[in-house]
């Protein structure tokens, strides 16, 4: 479990926060059932709870504590905050997306409306584990409405979702892998040929969707409507580069460094107090300009700051400090002055990734020690 959510982590912050609302519905049927009534059940079930905890945080501080000594260094930009109760799901639109055969549509498609079919049928004599399987679906759904008073928690944390139907990607999780039991069932009530036929029937059906959704997708052009600036809101080959260049929500990025993000994109230093051009050259891992001064004085490069950076000016390793823009500011020397800035990990972040591989090594043997 601890190696399954922190995958959730690596991949999507966002993904893990709503995957811990929904151990809550478990937690609830748990404290509900008969066989869970003892001290000695609910002790055992924190300390695992803790133990998951802690092997999480161990496996995955490879990646949050760094993300925290940047912002700690230089506070960034959070995501755009929407209305949630305008970007929650009505009831009836959830109802029609039952009908969508395009994987790219933010419904639950065919396919789920059919496992959501066999889970009604099913679930009232299934086994307690498959039923909070399939209460678990249905609460992500409901997750996913406006049947939710988003509005109450519009200025909590929750306003991070942005769109709370991203708990459908849970529902359809869920929904996977109930259809998967009801399929079981089936296959083993068939008699032999019946479940050749069976499985060649699934295969075929999950196979079309996928081309025909793949081969839609392929052939339709991204809308993006929040691009009033454009002359197309259609994302074609021919507009990329300049949609790309031109997008306005920056999602992340440095707080110190939004207003001046124009002139950064453009990669212009200051140098006392004046915006100038400097030749430049990069590689894979460093910045590398000159710049000739006529008196001692400090430098503003369009370099957003990060703490593993390493100044070097006539070969010598320098002092930098984080600019009003959140750049990076190094004193340049009166005459000729040759800048690289190398990129490279932070000490911090050096030590939490050989902590994280650590984690996962530990984590790996127990897995086969249980196995």
């Amino acid at each position: 479990m601890a190696l399954g959510y922190s995958l959730i982590v690596l991949t999507h912050p966002l993904t893990a926060f709503m995957t811990g609302i929904m151990f809550v519905p478990p937690l609830i049927l748990l404290l509900l059932h008969k066989d869970t009534r003892s001290w000695s059940y609910w002790l055992r079930l924190i300390k695992t709870g803790i133990k998951t905890i802690m092997l999480v945080a161990i496996i995955t501080c490879g990646y949050w504590l760094p993300v925290e000594e940047q912002n700690y260094n230089i506070p960034m930009r959070r995501p755009l905050t929407l209305v949630l109760s305008q970007t929650a799901k009505t009831p009836l639109q959830i109802i029609q997306g039952l009908g969508q055969s395009q994987l790219w549509s933010y419904s639950l498609g065919i396919i789920m409306g059919v496992a959501l079919l066999a889970l009604l049928v099913f679930v009232w004599k299934d086994s307690f584990v498959y039923q909070i399987v399939a209460i678990e679906a249905i609460v992500a759904i409901i997750l996913s409405t406006n049947l939710i008073p988003w509005q109450y928690l519009q200025n909590t944390f929750f306003n991070y979702l942005q769109f709370p139907w991203r708990f459908l990607n849970l529902a359809t999780f869920f929904l996977a892998v109930y259809l998967s039991h009801v399929l079981v069932i089936i296959y083993k009530w068939s008699q032999s040929k019946s479940q050749i036929l069976f499985l060649s029937a699934i295969i075929v059906i999950c196979s079309v969707q996928v081309v025909g959704s793949a081969t839609s997708v392929y052939q339709r052009t991204t809308n993006i409507p929040i691009l009033p600036y454009a002359q197309s809101n259609s994302l074609t080959s021919a507009n990329i580069e300049h949609l790309n260049r031109n997008f306005t929500q920056r999602d992340y990025y440095p707080l110190a460094s939004n207003a001046d993000a124009d002139s950064l994109e453009q990669h212009q230093s200051i140098i006392n107090g004046n915006m100038v051009k400097l030749p430049i050259k990069t590689t894979t891992n460093t910045y590398q300009t000159h710049y000739y001064s006529k008196k001692r004085t400090t430098l503003d490069l369009p370099v957003i700051y990060y703490p593993g950076i390493k100044a070097v000016v006539n070969r010598n390793l320098v002092t930098k400090q984080v600019s009003s823009r959140g750049t990076i500011a190094i004193p340049v020397h009166k005459g000729a002055n040759r800048i690289i800035l190398q990129g490279s990990y932070s000490e911090l972040a050096q030590i939490s990734f050989i902590i994280s591989i650590l984690g996962i090594l530990v984590t790996g043997s127990l897995i086969f020690r249980y196995w």
